[in-house]
């Protein structure tokens, strides 16, 4: 799990990730059905969770902001389901199962 942390940190920081964690996938079992871990892929053990900050000036703009908003979130969203489809590729290349959520 050490090998797997650390390159899952690596690819955080390339792509400017400063948050990130993981936790046991049973903490979030009383969720609603279809929200579980085990919905989505029934030996899940862990989870991992991160986010990329959206910069306070798009906020900013009272004109725009909801262009500027949803623009950034595109954009977010994107990167977010790429990343996460990169970090399940870096688990499963150490012999375990990993399913990205994508945004």
């Amino acid at each position: 799990m050490n090998n797997i942390m650390e390159e899952l940190k690596s690819l955080f920081r390339q792509n400017g990730i400063p948050v990130f964690g993981i936790a046991e996938s049973t903490l979030l079992e009383s969720e609603p059905k279809g929200y579980r871990p085990s919905d989505l892929l029934s030996s899940a053990l862990n989870t991992i969770c991160f986010g990329i900050p959206i910069p306070k000036g798009v906020f900013l703009d009272q004109k725009r902001v909801n262009k500027n908003y949803w623009r950034m979130a595109n954009i977010y969203y994107h990167q977010i389901d790429v990343i996460s489809s990169q970090a399940a590729v870096i688990i499963e290349s150490h012999n375990e199962m990993a399913t990205p959520v994508l945004s």
